[in-house]
């Protein structure tokens, strides 16, 4: 029996889809990346539900959530975070954050001081400097027409090319890897042209404590350790953990790592 119950539930006047664990403990929420869904945290979640009630949300156009036209701004991604949370009544709760996801929670706790108790934030998209300078742009655009692309391949090419491109991951990590690509509304995709480069202003203004993980940027890692120095000197509860040999998803890439950092944390500010 699977200890994960799906449900759903309307927010902004759209369904979002999540999973949930039994109440064994605070609520602690972990929200995927780009081009991901909920289930990408089974490994981590796994380890914490004897512990915490952990919820896995599919964001808007991601997973099983619906998709609309619009509503991928980040004004809308934290609209969507903070409606679930108060939809479910849940009481400042942990959250873990990977990429896209990371950079919602961080603005989430900077609009809503009270309303969560911690942050984790994996690997956000964030640059040393506000500006979107042209390199970053042709990634972004690049990202996600790759991503475009992907939508059209059938599952089991895209399991191979992801045994290709994360040798060291688990099978079921890959297929679920492959299965959040084909998941994706085609509108979600806006998700990455929204970006705002200016993380500093928010970061700035978090008063709760924050962990930033970060991994290497020669294997696919976006925080720089200059990027990584200026959130360590802007954020006033914030500090930073760097996990060598690890790239985008530092979660699968060194997962032993990963877990050890993350306990540590949770049982100063979360226990």
């Amino acid at each position: 029996m699977s200890s994960f119950l799906a449900h759903d539930i309307q927010v902004n006047n759209q369904k979002f889809h999540y999973q949930v664990t039994a109440p064994t403990g605070p609520p602690l929420i972990l929200v995927h990346g780009y081009s991901s869904f909920g289930s990408s945290w089974y490994p981590t979640a796994n380890l914490l539900k004897d512990k915490y009630q952990v919820y896995l949300p599919d964001s808007r156009g991601h997973g099983y959530s619906d998709a609309s036209e619009s509503g991928y701004s980040p004004v809308d991604r934290v609209s969507d975070l903070s409606g679930l949370i108060y939809e479910l009544n849940l009481n400042k709760p942990c959250i873990i954050g990977h990429s896209l996801g990371a950079d919602t929670a961080a603005r989430l706790a900077s609009e809503f001081p009270g309303l969560a108790t911690c942050l984790v934030l994996i690997d956000p998209p964030w640059l040393e400097s506000n500006d979107l300078n042209s390199h970053w742009a042709e990634q972004l655009d690049k990202y996600r027409l790759e991503s475009q692309r992907r939508m059209t391949l059938p599952l089991n090419k895209l399991i191979q090319l992801g045994q290709k491109e994360h040798p060291s991951w688990t099978v079921e990590e890959i297929h679920t890897w492959a299965l959040g690509k084909k998941l994706i509304n085609p509108h979600a995709l806006l998700s990455i042209d929204l970006l705002d480069p200016d993380w500093q202003s928010p970061v700035s203004q978090i008063g709760i404590p924050t962990l930033l993980m970060t991994g290497d940027q020669n294997q696919g890692g976006l925080i720089s350790p200059e990027a990584a120095a200026l959130f360590d000197s802007i954020c006033p509860a914030g500090q930073v953990f760097r996990i060598s040999n690890a790239g985008h998803s530092i979660q699968m890439d060194q997962f032993q790592q990963f877990i050890k950092y993350l306990t540590q944390f949770l049982q100063e500010f979360y226990p």
